[in-house]
């Protein structure tokens, strides 16, 4: 008699989620919806609710996901598909992490033996969920120690880390504490940045910790050149290649713990940061040499981040994706640098120079429900000094300067 052990998700798990996305767009609704636009709320209503049946049924698609065990074989059954593995043609399971962190866990994974059979993908919402990874835990293999135990072997025997086992150990240890000390500072400088700014505002610790920030991604360049690609973008990224790829494998890209250590908090977080100081603080009449030096800087980076660590597959979507992601931050990187390190660094004496005021103008914001409108005073200026001969200058300036004027 064939024994079997089935696992459902609650009901009132999917419920809670359905609710949850439901409330927050109806508190979103009233920022960013014009007040007079509340007149229709049935036809809104309506079309709220169509947008959110296709959510519905997805959630009703998960409540429907169950995970069946029986003496041989492991199924995971779902609304639209079925996925079937016997014991024998598992090679193992993986994790899955919120975030790329080894923090919170997502999912489980089944690895299947051959690249034709479907992974199934377990997340932890189902009913006693840890019975059933302990379960996986003691019958299959565990994938992500075995891999690292692979990578740590095949770093150990690698002469460009050092000429004896111990200094190659060495160099690891070292390049995980340099890495985490850059995610430390990457997060805790802009931080301290807000603080400083909002409490305390001492223009020459400011400038300190913005220069910093400028510094920090280009400390992580250095560290990552230094230590040969053992700190990388994201930790468990394959090596990238410009041939296309022959493994057909629906394996799923895990992100767990690694031999390398990722520095992906040191390049977003003052890629944002130093960005929204530039935003903030300069009002710029011409980006035409900002543009140029921000690609520049953002693809001089990149690069020798890519030929260093060879982490992405560039032929790929998900690879080229991620470049493309890194690339958009560091632009925002390089923006905000070339604005910040212009303002400290530039010690030449300003130039004065007069201009008319042709016009001026305020504008509104839109009102919402809640928010009331909010109002841009502008100047338009005749053109001076190297703009001479230009369009005239639309100026937005603070509500004080646009009454004296």
């Amino acid at each position: 008699m064939e024994n079997r052990k089935i696992y459902k998700k609650p009901i009132y798990w999917v419920i809670y989620i359905f609710i949850f996305i439901e409330l927050t767009v109806l508190c979103v609704l009233p920022f960013v919806v014009p007040a007079n636009a509340f007149r229709f709320l049935p036809i809104m209503i309506i079309g709220i609710g169509i947008q959110l049946t296709p959510l519905l049924i997805y959630q009703l698609s998960r409540y429907k996901q169950k995970i069946i065990i029986s003496n041989n074989t492991i199924i995971s059954k779902g609304l639209f598909k079925d996925k079937e593995l016997k014991f024998n043609e598992i090679k193992g399971y993986k994790r899955l992490y919120w975030f790329n962190r080894p923090l919170i866990q997502s999912h489980i994974v089944i690895q299947p033996i051959s690249d034709l059979k479907d992974t199934i993908k377990i997340d932890l919402s189902y009913q006693n969920i840890n019975e059933l990874t302990d379960w996986i835990e003691y019958k299959f293999e565990n994938l992500d120690s075995l891999k690292e135990q692979t990578d740590k072997e095949n770093l150990l025997q690698d002469s460009r880390f050092g000429s004896t086992t111990t200094e190659r150990q060495l160099k690891i240890s070292q390049s995980k504490k340099i890495a985490n000390t850059l995610n430390f500072v990457g997060f805790l400088a802009p931080l301290l940045l807000i603080l400083t700014s909002t409490f305390a505002n001492n223009n020459t610790i400011i400038v300190f910790l913005q220069l910093l920030i400028i510094a920090i991604p280009i400390l992580v360049v250095i560290a990552i050149v230094y230590f040969k690609g053992l700190i990388r973008l994201n930790q468990n990224r394959p090596p990238f290649s410009f041939k296309k790829s022959k493994d057909k494998s629906r394996t799923i890209v895990t992100q767990n713990k690694s031999i390398y250590t990722d520095v992906s908090i040191a390049i977003l977080i003052p890629s944002i940061a130093i960005s929204l100081v530039a935003f903030n603080n300069y009002n710029i009449l011409d980006f035409s040499n900002v543009w140029k030096s921000s690609l520049l800087i953002a693809f001089i980076i990149l690069t020798i981040i890519l030929l260093v660590t060879r982490e992405f597959v560039l032929n790929s979507s998900p690879g080229f994706g991620n470049v493309l992601f890194y690339f958009i931050f560091l632009c925002a990187f390089g923006y905000g640098s070339t604005l910040v390190l212009n303002d400290v660094l530039d010690d030449t004496k300003p130039v004065l120079y007069t201009s008319k005021i042709k016009k001026k103008t305020v504008s509104l914001g839109r009102k919402s429900l809640i928010l009331s409108r909010s109002k841009k005073h502008k100047l338009i200026i005749e053109p001076w000094g190297q703009y001479k001969g230009r369009k005239a200058q639309i100026v937005e300036v603070s509500e004080q300067l646009y009454n004296t004027k």
